[in-house]
């Protein structure tokens, strides 16, 4: 009789524990899928990853592992890496330049210290090519660095050549002439209202020394040279360079006396001065 009421608990118990797991099944297959809100191309990527055979909570993490082993092949985050944009695509390319740096126009480069002319250039082209705020600085600096330079260059190498040719000239004039052809060949210019930029200008184009006679041949045509005779020698005076010895002779006792008293050399150095003080000998 136990037995027979042991076997029907047994047999009860197992009946229930067949109706819960059937419960169980019909519970789970009428459960929505957690992927279910997905399509087109979104499911497919689950699909083919594989995503799908996993709940939700696995589908996460097994995303999760992928995304930190992707992080480690590039070597950074997502939001530090930079998209190449396609060759014609000028709103990616305005984006990928902002993003290395590039000031928001071409004003936003900083030329603190660097010629106007360059730093104009610059701008323009350093914005065109997508520099950064710091490179487009960088690159201005050097140019204009390199145009001083040259400019520095261009100037020593100037006057040494200058002194090699004013070394020239004085050989050709002779030491004891030179300043008195000088002073003339300049008058001359001055004469002809030739600025002192337009006879450096001159001076560049044709040499300094074809300039300086050009200037001492028309200063002997126009009459801004004349010649003294001193002590047996002729000398090459000016107007101004006359009046300027009368008044310097005529202050000095010893010429004043023999002057005074006939000497021949005195009398004509004064009378060639003053006639070239006052215009009476023409070249």
């Amino acid at each position: 009789m136990a037995e027979d009421a042991a076997a029907a608990a047994a047999a009860a118990a197992t009946a229930t524990a067949a109706a819960e797991a059937t419960a169980a099944a019909a519970a789970a297959a009428n459960q929505t899928a957690w992927h279910s809100g997905f399509e087109g191309d979104t499911l497919g990527y689950i699909q083919n990853r594989g995503l799908d055979k996993l709940d939700a909570n696995g589908a996460l993490t097994a995303t999760i592992q992928a995304h930190k082993e992707a992080e480690k092949m590039l070597g950074a985050p997502a939001d530090k890496v930079l998209r190449m944009p396609e060759p014609n695509d000028v709103d990616g390319w305005a984006k990928f330049h902002t993003a290395l740096g590039r000031p928001a126009d071409a004003a936003g480069y900083n030329m603190e210290g660097v010629e106007e002319k360059v730093a104009g250039v610059v701008r323009e082209q350093a914005f065109r090519l997508g520099l950064s705020a710091d490179k487009g600085r960088e690159l201005a600096k050097s140019l204009n660095d390199f145009a001083v330079k040259e400019a520095a260059d261009k100037t020593e190498a100037a006057a040494q050549q200058l002194q090699v040719s004013q070394a020239a000239l004085k050989a050709d004039w002779g030491p004891s002439e030179f300043d008195a052809k000088m002073q003339v060949s300049r008058s001359a210019a001055k004469a002809l209202n030739v600025s002192e930029d337009a006879l450096n200008a001159l001076e560049a184009q044709l040499g300094y020394q074809q300039v300086m006679n050009m200037f001492l041949n028309i200063g002997s045509k126009i009459g801004e040279d004349k010649f003294v005779r001193t002590d047996h020698s002729l000398s090459l005076v000016t107007r101004e360079g006359a009046t300027a010895q009368i008044t310097a002779l005529t202050s000095d006792k010893d010429f004043v006396k023999k002057y005074q008293s006939g000497d021949v050399d005195a009398n004509a150095k004064m009378s060639a001065l003053m006639a070239i003080a006052h215009g009476d000998i023409n070249g």
